[in-house]
């Protein structure tokens, strides 16, 4: 996913996905959709494929939707909450606020930077 790089939405939807991964469970990658610039198509191990809009960077409820959907996709295909909070037995929520997008312990026991959960637990 090279292009991520250079493209600071795919950034942030590459962090977004790696932190709903399960390392030992599937894989978890996004595609394109043809002639679609507007969408792209997480798919988790070989079947579960799903359509999600990019977040777009200025709104924080567009980046705040796409974190909620890809979460519930994924949690829902992997049959647990995902990230899930190192202190409870509850999901994370997606939180974008000014430059910084979270993940949050709904209790606010619990933050971390989105892209570095593993690292942080």
């Amino acid at each position: 996913m090279s292009d991520a790089a250079s493209n600071p939405v795919l950034e942030i939807v590459d962090r977004v996905l790696g932190d709903l991964a399960l390392r030992d469970r599937m894989f978890v990658g996004r595609r394109p959709e043809a002639g679609e610039t507007a969408t792209i198509v997480i798919q988790a191990g070989e079947e579960g494929r799903h359509r999600l809009a990019l977040p777009e960077l200025g709104s924080v409820e567009s980046i705040e939707t796409f974190m909620a959907d890809a979460q519930a996709h994924l949690g829902e295909v992997i049959g647990q909450p995902v990230p899930r909070c190192p202190r409870h037995d509850h999901a994370l929520v997606g939180e974008a606020s000014g430059r910084e997008v979270a993940w949050v312990c709904p209790d606010g026991e619990w933050r971390c930077v989105v892209g570095k959960y593993e690292e942080c637990t």
